[in-house]
């Protein structure tokens, strides 16, 4: 049998048939294995398993109970899932059914990001594919949208994961639905009233208070950014990035992590939120980083990264840029410009941690190349940026 170990995961590839004629043969298999990667978790790859027996059964149940630990088998067909259904263990064992495949071709492309693309699947649904997310990231993301939702989160709430030749999917039952960003470029003429509703949404999900526990703390995880980056500045470097992360406010709204006009949903005049992947819970300055970052990101680069980023032209995406925080502090003037100064503050804050905040590979190789120009425009600036925090936040 077919096995692979990595990062504590012992996954094992049974083929065929599991029944009372190589049961015990499987189970001495399976128990030498486990032998030889104590504390391992147990999963078992069912994609090339066409039948199980109450004999096989019994075996898994048998080390599930030895292991003491959950034991998740994957990549179940139909048919054999309603063996595992019928029989309960569907409530004993992690059953996980297999993906079904959803081909992308000629499928109307509704807007593109960085990350993730989406389609219309049909009349009543559309297809977020991600391109760099693992199956227990989406499912993690997909537990995260139910909270929200809960909580009262605009957002949409995907029913199914697929597999496409660019990567996983998620379909969402979105009747009539687009992206804000195509909406603004498709009708300029209404980009005032667009904006005015994707600030009233901004306010909105900040408005949302997320209790303990409920979701990560993301002046937690900028925290331990922080920690990360120690060993390539210097002690007083780190002094002064953790300062600035520990100025600001704790706080309790619920932060979506990465908003802007390409992860929002327009339908039938409605905005939903998607790509909720990084939302927690925190202090909304958390968000207007991400947001700000994105922004001066796409806008100071070619006009096609611009539209790749945000789904809008150069032009329209500045215009979005200079109008959303003076809307959504609703503040004129010198109030403008301080509150403004903190926002990108902490966009340059986001810039040089998130290499670490997203597990970038060779992330400290990222960070180092971003050293330079914050050593030069950014940390002189920290001190500063903190009172400012201090006062207007």
């Amino acid at each position: 049998m077919k096995f692979t170990f990595e990062d504590g995961m012992l996954c094992l590839f049974p083929k065929g048939r599991i029944d009372s004629t190589n049961a015990a043969d499987f189970e001495q298999e399976l128990t030498r294995m486990i032998s030889e990667h104590p504390g391992a978790a147990l999963v078992l790859d069912a994609a090339e398993l066409d039948y199980i027996s109450s004999a096989g059964l019994r075996v898994l149940l048998r080390q599930r109970k030895a292991q003491g630990e959950e034991l998740t088998v994957r990549n179940v067909s139909p048919a054999l899932y309603e063996i595992f259904e019928i029989t309960g263990f569907t409530s004993l064992l992690n059953v996980e059914k297999a993906l079904r495949f959803l081909s992308v071709a000629g499928l109307e492309q509704l807007g593109a990001g960085v990350h993730s693309t989406v389609y219309r699947l049909d009349g009543e649904s559309i297809l977020k594919v991600v391109k760099d997310m693992t199956l227990e990231a989406i499912r993690a993301e997909m537990q995260v949208s139910k909270k929200a939702l809960f909580h009262g989160v605009p957002t949409a709430i995907s029913y199914d994961v697929v597999r496409t030749e660019e990567g996983y999917g998620e379909v969402y039952e979105l009747f009539r639905a687009g992206v804000l960003s195509a909406a603004v470029m498709a009708e300029p003429e209404r980009r005032e009233e667009y904006l005015d509703q994707f600030v009233a949404m901004y306010r909105q999900i900040h408005s949302v208070e997320i209790g303990e526990g409920e979701l990560d703390s993301v002046r937690d995880r900028y925290l331990a950014a922080a920690e990360a980056l120690a060993p390539l500045v210097s002690p007083e470097e780190l002094t002064l990035v953790r300062r600035m992360i520990e100025a600001v406010p704790e706080g309790h709204s619920f932060i979506h992590g990465d908003f802007h006009m390409n992860n929002v949903m327009l339908q039938d005049g409605e905005l939903l939120l998607i790509d909720v992947g990084e939302a927690g819970r925190g202090h909304p300055l958390f968000d207007f980083a991400q947001t700000e970052w994105a922004y001066l990101m796409a806008t100071d680069y070619s006009p096609e990264r611009c539209e790749r980023v945000t789904g809008m032209s150069l032009e329209e995406a500045r215009y979005v840029h200079k109008r959303l925080f003076p809307l959504y502090f609703g503040a004129a003037g010198d109030a403008a410009e301080r509150k403004l100064a903190v926002v990108n503050g902490m966009a340059m804050l986001r810039r040089l941690l998130i290499p670490f905040l997203q597990n970038w590979n060779e992330a400290s190789e990222a960070v180092c190349e971003r050293l330079p120009g914050a050593r030069q425009d950014f940390f002189p600036r920290i001190n500063a940026l903190c009172e400012l925090i201090k006062s207007e936040f």
